[in-house]
């Protein structure tokens, strides 16, 4: 990891110092910085998007009645598609908050929750401890594991002491659904004018 302590360093950046860091560092997360601020695509991509919460018991009260199947193919929570991120995770960050404030949810905003994260999960290895929700309700459970795409989640519903369904809801759903984050960002990117 040759680059760790200069990752480290933006995790403790207020935006106001990112831009000098950029300008004092070469790394790769620095140069891929610096072209953002150069072509100004900072706000590229901007688009409003809900945030998944970890509400695992409303989660559980959703999938009652609906073809869970289907719904893990194309998930939306409350009849709307959200993200799951690391800028989901990280939107109260000082610094990922200052730059959603400053340039909405483009391409700076999204990079440097990325970085961001990066440095958690750095940290983490250090002293690794599992970050896992549950909820149980009669013979369904749900976990819910924050993973480097999104937030993982488990539903196993047990009959007679043995699995009777299980589905995993992967970020992937979430983030790539036809309605989703992804989509109607990468519209955005299109209209613009970036080059």
């Amino acid at each position: 990891m040759h680059h760790t302590p200069i990752l480290l360093i933006v995790h403790k950046l207020y935006s106001n110092q990112l831009h000098a860091w950029v300008n004092q560092h070469a790394c790769l997360p620095a140069c891929l910085l610096k072209t953002l601020y150069a072509k100004d695509w900072g706000s590229v991509g901007h688009h409003e998007h809900a945030h998944l919460p970890v509400l695992l018991e409303s989660l559980h009260e959703q999938l009652q009645g609906v073809d869970r199947q289907a719904f893990c193919q194309q998930p939306l929570w409350q009849q709307m598609p959200v993200e799951t991120t690391p800028l989901s995770r990280l939107q109260l960050h000082p610094l990922v908050a200052e730059l959603n404030k400053a340039y909405g949810t483009g391409l700076l905003t999204r990079f440097c929750a990325v970085l961001v994260d990066m440095v958690n999960h750095l940290k983490r290895l250090q002293a690794p401890v599992l970050s896992v929700s549950g909820y149980k309700a009669g013979s369904v459970s749900l976990a819910a594991v924050p993973a480097a795409r999104g937030l993982l989640i488990h539903h196993l519903e047990l009959q007679h002491g043995l699995v009777y369904d299980y589905q995993v809801i992967a970020p992937t759903e979430w983030n790539f659904h036809p309605k989703g984050v992804l989509v109607a960002s990468l519209k955005k990117f299109i209209s613009c004018k970036c080059r």
